[in-house]
């Protein structure tokens, strides 16, 4: 496939873009274009993960040839919606029920809000797959079985299985998840993943990347019968983050635990390898922290971590936790799982740049589509 990329203004918050432009008589890709933004691009592994979601679309993830390839279908009901659109291809239902562990799945659901601004249909719906790489807001993106088995199932391409990455987000939900409300009279099922109050201390998003609150707030009238999660109908998530407004941990600029504002995440230790660890009963002498940033190493497998105020690696297995000392007075770091905070993205080790983890990697295509033309 041939691929042209620019770098040229794009239009309001839109990172960048990118389509196929010619096809060959089946329907197949073979020439792709992507603009970029040039106030955007950032020597980072987030740039790379932008710039792979883009060239996945180049490569065939669009509902119009998802609908030409037979692959979509119509579901009413869902959630109290009219209707949703879904990917019901073979090997993406199969990956589906995989990751939710749900069994009577019957497609993967694409998104059905933002269309104005390019964010619709022709990405996962972010409520469900949040962290996903084909969700429509940028996040971590981690690239799934599940945009794998709906590129494979276009026909044109044969995934490479193994090379997939983990995603917490929704793994092993169930079928609720995908069927019923996020929230139901104030209560989830699913608080690593939605938030039912605001908290003064700030806490670690789903993606681990940084600290953010919850998007919970007060609208000046009801939300729609099938959006209202609480006893009062005007209680909800922030309307425009594509998540049907189910509240959850937003992150900020400058709480990012790779470059973030220290005094702000007061606690963190900042930097290019450093994650949000979740706390429990942390303080320092001002008082009680939340969760924290602290520097992550994956080294042979094993997670190990230096917080604020320690330069020693402290290992840190999963289910245990570490009692910090020096700046910390109380509390606990309670330690990850391994795939929260060990991904393909944390190989290099050069300070997180894109060209160190082109150096420690074959080309952006093959690492991060894996995906082998048929």
């Amino acid at each position: 496939m041939y691929f042209y990329v620019s770098a040229g203004p794009t239009k309001g918050s839109t990172l960048a873009w990118a389509t196929s432009c010619t096809e060959l008589t089946d329907g197949r890709p073979v020439v792709g274009v992507m603009n970029y933004g040039p106030k955007f691009i950032t020597d980072s592994v987030y740039s790379v993960r932008v710039s792979a979601h883009e060239i996945v679309h180049s490569l065939g993830f669009s509902v119009e040839l998802m609908k030409e390839r037979n692959m979509l279908r119509e579901v009413k009901g869902v959630r109290g919606k009219e209707k949703v659109l879904q990917v019901s291809s073979p090997k993406t239902v199969e990956k589906t029920r995989e990751h939710f562990n749900c069994r009577s799945a019957t497609g993967m659901e694409l998104e059905d809000e933002g269309g104005s601004e390019g964010k619709g249909s022709s990405h996962w719906k972010r409520r469900n797959a949040k962290d996903e790489l084909m969700a429509a807001k940028e996040g971590i993106g981690y690239y799934t079985a599940l945009t794998m088995a709906a590129l494979e199932d276009t026909g044109f391409y044969r995934a490479i299985w193994g090379t997939e990455e983990p995603m917490s987000w929704g793994n092993n939900s169930g079928c609720a998840l995908l069927t019923e409300k996020c929230v139901i009279n104030g209560v989830t099922k699913y608080p690593e993943m939605f938030c039912t109050a605001k908290r003064s201390l700030r806490s670690c998003t789903s993606d681990r990347l940084g600290l953010g609150y919850c998007t919970l707030k007060l609208y000046d009238a009801p939300l729609p019968p099938q959006y209202q999660y609480f006893s009062d109908p005007e209680i909800g998530g922030e309307a425009d983050l594509l998540m049907d407004f189910c509240p959850y941990i937003e992150l900020y600029d400058n709480t990012k635990c790779s470059n973030g504002n220290a005094t702000v995440i007061r606690g963190s230790r900042v930097g290019p390898r450093s994650k949000c660890l979740k706390g429990d009963g942390l303080a320092d002498s001002m008082g009680l922290t939340g969760d924290v940033c602290a520097e992550v190493s994956c080294e042979k497998g094993e997670v190990s971590v230096r917080y604020l105020g320690d330069d020693n690696w402290h290992k840190c297995p999963e289910g245990s936790s570490i009692t910090p000392t020096g700046h910390f007075t109380e509390g606990r770091i309670l330690c990850p799982k391994y795939d929260d905070v060990c991904t393909v993205i944390d190989a290099c080790r050069g300070g997180g740049g894109v060209s160190s983890l082109l150096s420690a990697f074959p080309s952006i295509p093959l690492i991060l589509l894996v995906l082998i033309s048929i």
